[in-house]
């Protein structure tokens, strides 16, 4: 099938080109936690794979308690296990690789699942993380428009709490960090592993035309 009639058949209408949209988004703290799915501007012809890139923002988490604290350890990951609809191909080349400011990437998957897990290089994330190696994976919808859900999780027990003046940490603060953690998690399914969702973000992948702006 040539490029124009697949595009037909997949738009149902005039061929023209598949972006990525941000359709809703949630955070425990906007201005802490938040992560993007984008195509950075590269429209792919309808009916071809769409390239979806990865951002990912940790701030400075701070407790009424007067205590700093964040996580070594974070996985980007779709809110469902079960992905259908689509043909995905992931990107191999996130296999370990360092991600700056702090970070090691490491994509893993099994079939058509598969998510990014971060690690910290030292002390905590932190920073601006831009996933510039290459796309977090392509995917090609089988129609549009097609829906992404996808979350950021943390791991409890890699939680790092730090007082400035160096002072001991009371065990209650720990407590009651983590339990405001866990009283604010995001996840649709609760993890028995203590992996904690900070963000969930919802985006679609639609058809445009050529002369579309972006929202």
């Amino acid at each position: 099938m040539d490029s124009d009639n697949q595009a037909k058949e997949y738009n149902g209408a005039t061929p023209g080109f598949w972006g990525i949209y941000p359709k809703a988004s949630r955070s425990i703290d906007d201005d802490t936690y938040s992560f993007a799915l984008t195509d950075n501007g590269q429209r792919s012809s309808a009916g071809n794979h769409v390239a979806v890139f990865l951002e990912v923002y940790f701030g400075a988490s701070l407790h009424e308690s007067g205590y700093s604290f964040g996580f070594t350890k974070a996985r980007i990951r779709p809110s469902k296990s079960n992905i259908t609809g689509c043909d995905i191909r992931f990107d191999e080349s996130y296999n370990g690789s360092l991600i700056r400011p702090n970070s090691r990437a490491s994509l893993i998957r099994t079939g058509m699942f598969g998510f990014i897990e971060m690690e910290a290089l030292n002390n905590t994330l932190a920073g601006n993380y831009h996933f510039t190696i290459g796309p977090f994976f392509q995917i090609r919808p089988d129609s549009v428009p097609y829906e992404l859900s996808y979350e950021l999780k943390v791991q409890v027990s890699g939680i790092n709490i730090t007082k400035t003046d160096g002072s001991p940490l009371p065990s209650e603060n720990k407590r009651a960090i983590i339990g405001c953690l866990l009283a604010d998690d995001l996840s649709e399914t609760k993890s028995a592993n203590r992996w904690v969702t900070l963000c969930v973000q919802r985006s679609e992948i639609r058809s445009m035309a050529a002369d579309d702006s972006r929202p």
